[in-house]
């Protein structure tokens, strides 16, 4: 059974890699202008997760841990709202856990929009990503909470992008819906 998953889970992907290189055709894009950026630092990381999530216009689509579930909602509510405001569909897929009071305040206010929704992963998510618009995405290079080193790899190429994408649709698949 876990194989059939896994053979499915691949055909998707191949056919996602196989969209992808098809619109970037389409948009005659080159190589050269596809980045691979290394991030580091907490301040760097959260300012060009700010810029992207101000940059977005469609979907913002996050897996992550639940460490750094609570500050992440306090540290972005306001960008959270503002991007919920120009239509942006959020989805967030995280552990179970119990958010922080004034996290859970932020996120019951987020709830109210019905293009905010979070669901929950039994087991803690090997990765931590966020895809933007579906033409970037962040992958951060460890899942420590509170590391002084931290590092996130960013990418507009639209295999990183699909990799990641796949990656969280797969989480998002296992993941029970918001708690109430």
């Amino acid at each position: 059974m876990e194989i059939i998953k896994l053979e499915r889970n691949l055909q998707l992907l191949l056919r996602q890699i196989k969209l992808n290189r098809k619109s970037s055709q389409i948009l005659r894009l080159k190589d050269n202008e596809y980045r691979f950026i290394m991030i580091t630092g907490l301040s760097n990381i959260i300012g060009k997760l700010k810029e992207a999530l101000g940059e977005t216009t469609q979907t913002l689509e996050v897996v992550t841990i639940a460490s750094r579930f609570s500050s992440v909602i306090l540290e972005f509510a306001e960008e959270y709202e503002k991007a919920l405001r120009r239509g942006v569909k959020i989805r967030i897929c995280v552990e179970e856990h119990k958010p922080y009071e004034k996290a859970a305040k932020s996120i019951e206010k987020l709830a109210e929009n019905p293009n905010f929704i979070i669901r929950y992963v039994k087991e803690t998510p090997e990765t931590i990503v966020a895809i933007y618009d579906g033409k970037q995405a962040f992958v951060a290079l460890s899942t420590e909470a509170h590391t002084p080193d931290v590092k996130s790899l960013w990418s507009n190429h639209p295999n990183f992008v699909t990799l990641a994408h796949a990656y969280f649709e797969t989480k998002w698949r296992m993941a029970d819906e918001t708690k109430k």
